[in-house]
């Protein structure tokens, strides 16, 4: 009976680490890919299609958590894509708060551009360039709205589109998830990128 019950625990085992595998690289995956865009793609003029790559994106982001995608693996993927160490203690700090206080979408991505800017602004190195910032920028942002959907945050926007609930067929509810994120508009006077803030509304149904 015990060996049997072991033998049970190390099957459920085996399925659990290849399920967090399965879903580590689906985000990654997804990341490389909205990055490429955003790198190759990209005309940097085009917000219209910066926008559409974040709700791609949180889209995905959505769908693995679905699958199994944890709050530690999106927290430990965020941290792996910049280089300051003292940024990625930061983010793991700002993500538990997102948790913590079970955020709503809006308060999350707010919480988190007002982060970045803080940020950004004391001189610390993300990842290299404005295009890879931009490329992490959208990733903490998605990876926000994620936490704030598992923290079972309160929702209830206040700009833009309300959130709203119906019914679809085929599923529980569907509402309005909205979320700011940043984006470049410009440089300053002295050549240094300048980053606006946009609001966006996804359409969710569970």
């Amino acid at each position: 009976m015990i060996r049997k019950f072991i033998t049970l625990m190390m099957v459920v085992a085996i399925f659990t680490v290849q399920a967090h595998a399965s879903t580590h690289n689906g985000l990654k995956a997804a990341f490389d890919e909205m990055n490429y865009a955003l790198t190759v793609e990209w005309d940097q003029q085009d917000r219209s299609f910066y926008e559409s790559q974040l709700k791609k994106f949180t889209g995905t982001v959505r769908e693995l958590q679905k699958q199994g995608l944890t709050n530690s693996q999106m927290i430990d993927f965020a941290k792996s894509q910049v280089k300051d160490a003292r940024i990625a203690k930061d983010l793991e700090t700002a993500f538990s708060m997102i948790t913590i206080n079970k955020m709503s979408s809006e308060e999350a991505s707010q919480y988190m551009v007002d982060s970045m800017k803080r940020a950004y602004s004391n001189g610390a190195s993300w990842n290299g360039d404005v295009l890879v910032y931009l490329a992490v920028g959208l990733l903490i942002v998605a990876l926000a709205v994620g936490l704030a959907a598992a923290a079972g945050g309160s929702g209830g926007s206040t700009v833009g589109t309300p959130t709203t609930t119906t019914t679809t067929p085929g599923y529980n509810a569907c509402y309005n998830d909205c979320y700011y994120y940043s984006y470049s508009c410009g440089y300053d006077y002295y050549g240094y990128p300048l980053y606006c803030q946009a609001y966006t509304c996804d359409y969710v149904c569970y």
